[in-house]
């Protein structure tokens, strides 16, 4: 489908992937290091880790995080529980859940709290786990896009808005007609 250029321009630049911030929530050392070695080897550098969902919940509400890595059993705060007060901490982050011990209903019951993908460890796969972070961070990338269209669109009403006023100012008034 052929774009015009036009519309081009105004399409915001494309996020390089150190913009992004991952957050990995496991309480195994081996599984944090892991993923964060994935999450590096493709070119994400803003990697943090937290040992438990209390320190997850923390970091959460001192920094920002695009993408959260987060595994479901953990002990005393599991990762329902991060997933369901991080969502209200950061509603615009996008939450993996992964997990050794997962059953449909876990799955389920996590994508209606809002977690962006469901993930069994371990990973059979490395690109399985991958394919989900690039699903969420171009969700991200999107909900960044519209943002920044949206600001330029207010911007356009708003200039429209103040010519449409000095051009107005400019017609001279007619008797016996309404002024518009």
């Amino acid at each position: 489908m052929p774009t015009d250029p036009e519309i081009e321009r105004l399409r915001p630049e494309k996020l390089p992937k150190d913009f992004y911030r991952f957050l990995v929530v496991d309480d195994e050392p081996v599984a944090r290091s892991l993923l964060r070695s994935i999450l590096q080897t493709h070119g994400y550098t803003s990697v943090f880790e937290a040992p438990d969902g209390a320190a997850a919940l923390a970091a959460l509400r001192g920094s920002e995080f695009h993408v959260v890595l987060l595994d479901k059993n953990m002990p005393m705060l599991d990762g329902m529980e991060v997933l369901r007060e991080g969502k209200k901490l950061r509603p615009w982050a996008e939450f993996i859940m992964i997990t050794a011990y997962g059953s449909m209903e876990s799955a389920i019951q996590a994508m209606d709290m809002g977690a962006f993908s469901y993930v069994t460890k371990p990973f059979s796969e490395i690109e399985i786990i991958l394919r989900r972070i690039e699903g969420a961070v171009e969700r991200v990338a999107l909900r960044n896009e519209n943002e920044v269209l949206l600001d330029r669109l207010r911007m356009v009403i708003r200039d429209l808005e103040r010519t449409e006023g000095e051009l107005r100012s400019l017609i001279p008034a007619q008797p016996g007609r309404k002024p518009a």
